[in-house]
């Protein structure tokens, strides 16, 4: 009986303690995703903009015509998304309220989503590393570059940890052959597909994951094989039916059918499936690829239980994803995009973690993988574009501060470096950790520029913008269509994404001009002035001219809003009539952005052309009256054969007669430059003076 009572003693103490270690275990991952989800909410608040375009614009803007029951459409015409899950996910915020606000509520759903991958990346590190160092790789997977999407309106918030969840349900997959997990990572893999359609790569890559841990298994690669043959076979043929159909008709990708027709050449595709490579190593802040690549060169690492599912998921998802977007990138040059490789860095930074801590990395692999690494890193390209190459950007920005030296020179260095030093601390006990502080160190410069440059760029883009994003839908009642004429206005997305009203867009000759999407329709101006608006169904009677050049002035209009920046809104009663159009010298202010090499970010400036073209309709003659102040030195305006001089440092004015009806004139100038700067026209019809601009 005392026997009995010992052994029911001993369960119930260790019932207790396993229910204990659940509930730590709980925590810590919670506490995990909590930091996390702070951290990026408050860094992705600061971002007051949109940036990535079309990206953030398009997610944006179906979001909110989803929550205005209009469906999937841009101003009436249907858009191809066929990947809507995030855009579905985040359309609630434009139901409960206005653009402005629907904007922050859907960052903050996005890093809520986002932070998620830590809890699939700790389920795979927990077996092999214990339920408190699987918080070291779980943290990583939310902790570099990547990371950013949080600022910003993009389907990865949706498919990284749907991606994540997928790779890890693989691991447990080719871990225990024959279970349920690759059936489950199938269909989180079409979840993920549906959140954003590269993730159809996941499928081949389950397929080539099963592939290559029967191939590691030797003599018993069949058994392996036949315990996974329907599922592999599905995914083969998914895979295989997959690409046919694209290759035969590109269309069936929808809004990505561009990346079907692209027939890049083999030196091309090359070039770009290395540069995808190196962006993984950069990202993964380069350490973790050496610990990994230095594993996965001894056999011993494939033969492991815990370590081998792991290489063969990190193999396969490198070789998937680097090849499929390698083949996007050759079709973009010259773009390099790091993101579309970030989905294998979960896997990647657990492979590593367990290889380290485990002894399956010695100093001299990881000094001789991190010389192998640093080697090709020597191949990297410069920095071309900052917004889609941050983990790159920082490293480079930050080598060149200290030691003024440039791109491959400050990978290669980086990658020698934190592998040098990784051998001179390494030992089996703090391994995980030693992997875990030279990561984390290169991760945060990553993430200290990366994030820096994404707030100062949405700054720039703000300022200058009216302190209401929703200035339109605020100004005034009632729809109001945009007239475009010599240029669009680069902050049109903008307004066209935190504004309801605009639902007509006419251009001159119904063409679209670049950024301008949805029906466009045709408008002109008749010889008595009356405005002719062609299509887009009843013409409103409010009017956004926001043209980069270009300045409608209406008979009887009523300014609504006039800003030199976002454009001028008019309000006019009965049939509207153009008084005038002038196309000014010079253009509306742009942030000045280099989104190369350093990512210098200057103040706003503008373009300007040398000359001034002015259109009337008028009832009766009158005078067009310009006047410039002047600049540095002496400039000559001209009109034909007369000339006007424009004097250095003062003001001077051009007066122009005009006759009655249609007319125009241009005033070639011979600067293109702000300075002289025109400072006003107006029209003087008697004692009747209107302004022009």
């Amino acid at each position: 009986m005392t026997h009995v009572n010992v052994r029911q003693r001993h369960s119930a103490h260790d019932g207790r303690a396993g229910a204990g270690s659940r509930r730590d275990a709980f925590y810590g991952v919670a506490a995990l995703y909590a930091l996390a989800v702070i951290v990026y909410a408050v860094l992705g608040h600061r971002a007051s903009v949109p940036l990535i375009t079309p990206d953030e614009f398009t997610y944006g803007h179906l979001a909110r015509t989803l929550a205005d029951g209009d469906g999937l459409t841009w101003r009436g015409q249907p858009v191809s998304l066929y990947s809507a899950l995030y855009v579905y996910a985040i359309a609630p915020a434009w139901v409960l309220a206005s653009p402005t606000t629907a904007y922050d509520i859907a960052k903050l759903a996005g890093a809520l989503l986002v932070c998620l991958t830590v809890v699939p990346t700790w389920m795979i590190a927990r077996p092999a590393l214990g339920p408190r160092l699987a918080l070291i790789p779980a943290a990583l997977a939310v902790a570099g570059t990547w990371m950013t999407s949080t600022g910003s309106i993009l389907t990865e918030n949706l498919a990284y940890p749907l991606a994540t969840a997928a790779l890890a349900a693989m691991v447990m997959a080719v871990s225990q052959p024959g279970r349920r997990w690759g059936w489950l990572a199938l269909v989180l893999s079409a979840l993920a597909a549906w959140a954003r359609l590269q993730c159809v790569a996941l499928v081949p890559l389950l397929a080539l994951a099963i592939l290559e841990r029967a191939a590691a298994e030797g003599p018993h690669s069949r058994k392996r094989l036949a315990a996974d043959r329907t599922l592999l076979l599905i995914a083969l043929t998914i895979s295989v039916v997959g690409a046919v159909l694209v290759l035969a008709d590109p269309e069936i990708l929808g809004s990505y059918a561009g990346v079907g027709r692209f027939r890049p050449s083999t030196g091309t595709l090359l070039g770009a499936v290395g540069r995808q490579s190196l962006a993984l190593v950069v990202m993964a802040g380069v350490l973790p690829i050496v610990v990994v690549l230095a594993a996965a060169a001894q056999r011993s690492g494939w033969r492991d239980a815990r370590l081998a599912p792991l290489l063969a998921v990190s193999a396969a998802s490198t070789l998937v994803l680097v090849a499929q977007s390698g083949w996007a990138v050759a079709g973009f040059e010259p773009w390099h995009v790091q993101r579309y490789v970030q989905y294998a860095l979960p896997v990647l930074f657990v492979t590593a973690a367990v290889a380290a801590h485990a002894g399956f990395v010695s100093r001299r692999r990881l000094v001789a993988s991190s010389l192998v690494i640093a080697a090709g890193l020597l191949l990297a390209p410069p920095v071309r574009q900052v917004l889609e190459e941050r983990a790159t950007y920082a490293l480079s920005l930050r080598a060149d501060d200290v030691l003024g030296i440039g791109t491959p020179l400050a990978l290669a260095l980086t990658a020698v470096i934190a592998g040098t030093l990784a051998a001179a601390l390494w030992s089996r006990r703090p391994a995980l950790l030693i992997l875990a502080a030279i990561s984390g160190a290169i991760l945060l410069v990553q993430d200290d520029a990366g994030w820096r440059w994404q707030i100062r760029a949405s700054q720039a883009w703000r300022a200058g913008y009216p302190a209401d994003r929703s200035w339109l839908d605020d100004s005034g009642r009632g729809e109001v269509a945009r007239l475009l004429g010599s240029g669009t206005s680069s902050r049109w997305p903008i307004t066209e994404f935190f504004n309801r009203r605009v639902t007509q867009v006419y251009a001159a000759g119904g063409v679209a001009p670049p950024g301008v999407r949805g029906a466009v329709c045709d408008w002109g101006v008749a010889p008595t002035g009356a405005l002719t608006l062609t299509g887009c169904g009843t013409p409103a009677h409010r009017f956004l001219v926001d043209d980069y050049f270009g300045r409608v002035t209406f008979y009887g209009q009523h300014v609504d809003v006039d800003d030199p920046v976002v454009g001028r809104v008019v309000s006019i009663a009965g049939a509207p009539r153009v008084r005038s159009i002038v196309n000014v010298p010079c253009g509306r202010p742009d942030p000045q952005i280099e989104y190369g090499g350093r990512g210098t970010i200057g103040p706003a400036a503008t373009r300007c052309l040398p000359s001034i073209s002015v259109n009337t309709w008028l009832d009766r003659p009158g005078v067009v009256v310009l006047r410039f102040q002047g600049g540095d030195a002496a400039h000559v305006a001209a009109v034909g054969q007369r000339q006007y001089a424009i004097a250095p440092l003062q003001s001077t004015t051009v007066r122009i007669a005009v006759p009655a009806g249609a007319s125009g004139f241009r005033l070639d100038l011979d600067w293109s430059a702000q300075s002289p700067a025109l400072t006003a026209t107006q029209l003087v019809q008697g004692s009747e003076v209107t302004s022009l601009l």
